[in-house]
């Protein structure tokens, strides 16, 4: 691997984590900021390590696409700029304050820039891989824009 494509993968790991982070934050003091009850931090911690669960699982799909060569398609419906705007629009609306509306910009920052650097990564590839990469995004970023929507079968 060049010495290039290992700068990008360590910055799209960073990104993935800063981004994870900022969407934990909202989830917590936007999502569920009025809910109270005895058992909400540990669900909230479960929610984390479920984040982390799932970077694992596309780790090894991703590691299939980069080293075996593996076709990846699409699993759900691609998120259009207009989407993720509606999502965040949905998030900005539960928000009382200056802090949680920079928790929702912050959020939105973060997930362009994994993004980018994502692309960044795919267009190095060649273009078979590089699509497939490409894949991997378009259903995390679906994963992210949906899931607080279904968070019961959050990865199923």
């Amino acid at each position: 691997m060049s010495n290039n494509l290992q700068s990008l993968f360590y910055d799209e790991y960073i990104a993935w984590n800063k981004m994870n982070k900022a969407r934990h934050n909202a989830y917590v003091n936007i999502v569920r900021a009025d809910d109270h009850y005895s058992a909400l931090p540990m669900e909230l911690e479960a929610m984390y390590s479920a984040y982390a669960e799932k970077r694992t699982q596309l780790l090894d799909i991703e590691k299939q696409i980069l080293f075996g060569g593996e076709t990846y398609y699409v699993q759900h419906p691609v998120v259009r700029t207009a989407n993720w705007k509606r999502y965040l629009q949905s998030l900005r609306k539960k928000c009382v304050d200056d802090e949680a509306l920079a928790i929702v910009l912050e959020l939105d920052e973060t997930t362009r820039t994994w993004i980018a650097i994502r692309q960044n990564i795919a267009k190095t590839l060649p273009p078979a891989i590089g699509t497939s990469y490409d894949n991997v995004t378009a259903d995390y970023h679906w994963a992210i824009t949906n899931e607080e929507e279904h968070i019961v079968g959050m990865y199923d």
